[in-house]
């Protein structure tokens, strides 16, 4: 997703990444769950709607909490007060639950199984564009409709609250050297899936990294690639 920047700004290009939900994946979470990135919480509504049964909802909260606190758990940080990445919840199958008054009470449900939580308070973004029994009002969570794609409104205000989660990030106005941006370029060019670490140091060495005397060549390196990894380049 890219969006040209206000004033002619510079434009946001987002990478998305799927996250295995299944729980063989859970192991590899600590490897990709990063503070550089806003989390999309997707759930099915059919299971916190009216009509699902007790044990439907207490798997799917349980779900919803496991996720939440992941991220939190690895993405906070003590410079930022504990909190993590934003995240935003997503409903899934609009068209099998369209009522807006169940998109409310889902809202509630939510709310009242995570509202006393800092995770759920310093992290979750609400939708502010909701659809509701009064018009517009806010929801704990962006119910989306599979069929429609990027025609469901909602799937619109879910990717405008991304961006805008984006835009407040310090990350992305940290200021990137030259080198660094010349040694990836030259690592985009390489058709090999592995590269050795000394072949990176030597890309780096060519490009001119190692030369501020504030920092060896290979913590360079390091500090390079632990910032693109994190960035999920």
């Amino acid at each position: 997703h890219m969006r040209e920047g206000e004033e002619g700004g510079e434009k946001l290009r987002l990478s998305i990444w799927d996250l295995g939900g299944q729980e063989q994946f859970f192991s590899l979470h600590l490897l990709v769950l990063s503070r550089y990135g806003v989390y999309a919480v997707f759930f099915d509504m059919r299971n916190l709607c009216s009509t699902a049964t007790p044990d439907e909802r207490r798997e799917c909260l349980k779900y919803v909490r496991f996720w939440i606190n992941s991220v939190s758990a690895s993405t906070a940080t003590a410079s930022g007060g504990g909190r993590g990445a934003p995240i935003l919840l997503i409903g899934t199958h609009k068209d099998m639950v369209p009522s807006v008054e169940e998109h409310e009470g889902i809202s509630r449900l939510i709310h009242d199984e995570f509202g006393d939580t800092h995770v759920f308070n310093a992290s979750v973004r609400p939708n502010r564009e909701a659809e509701v029994a009064t018009g517009r009002g806010q929801l704990w969570f962006f119910p989306v409709d599979n069929v429609k794609g990027l025609e469901d409104p909602s799937v619109k205000a879910a990717m405008k609250e991304i961006v805008a989660c984006v835009e407040e990030e310090d990350y992305i106005k940290c200021k990137v050297a030259f080198t660094w941006m010349a040694v990836l370029d030259a690592l985009k060019g390489k058709e090999a899936k592995a590269i050795a670490l000394s072949e990176v140091v030597a890309l780096g060495r060519e490009k001119g990294m190692g030369k501020t005397g504030r920092a060896t060549l290979e913590d360079e390196v390091q500090l390079m690639l632990a910032h693109l990894s994190g960035l999920g380049v």
